[in-house]
């Protein structure tokens, strides 16, 4: 993890989130985030899910250890993947305002709004859902 670290340093722009961390967005936010990664970084009703399991390196369980880089760096990852693991990038599959909501979001996963936080724990995932893509 630590070369992956200092190379997302290295390349992720030096750049402050565009998108304000409002409760719109961050709902918006975790709509992304159920349908397209709870499949294998978890959320409160599936905090350990299979998929995740499967893969080597391991994907990160953001239920039991919350994303804490730096919002650049989270975006930088989510928008271009990481190599030779199962990370994919989604920058050919959303727009880079979508990614900065999804990066709030998991900046704040922790410490959400109350609105936000009770659909986050409410909702379903895509993966219990049947609605895996």
């Amino acid at each position: 993890m630590q070369a992956l670290d200092a190379s997302t340093k290295r390349h992720a722009p030096v750049i402050k989130n565009p998108v304000p961390a409002t409760d719109a967005n961050l709902l918006e936010a975790v709509k992304l985030y159920k349908t397209n990664c709870a499949n294998c970084h978890g959320d409160p009703g599936d905090p350990k899910p299979i998929v995740g399991s499967s893969f080597y390196p391991p994907v990160p369980r953001f239920m039991e250890d919350a994303p804490d880089m730096p919002e650049n760096e989270n975006f930088y990852i989510i928008k271009h993947g990481i190599r030779f693991t199962g990370m994919p990038g989604w920058g050919n599959n959303f727009s880079d305002d979508q990614l900065w909501k999804l990066t709030a979001f998991l900046s704040q996963i922790r410490d959400l709004p109350p609105s936000v936080d009770q659909e986050w724990k409410n909702s379903k995932s895509a993966a219990k859902d049947g609605k895996c893509d």
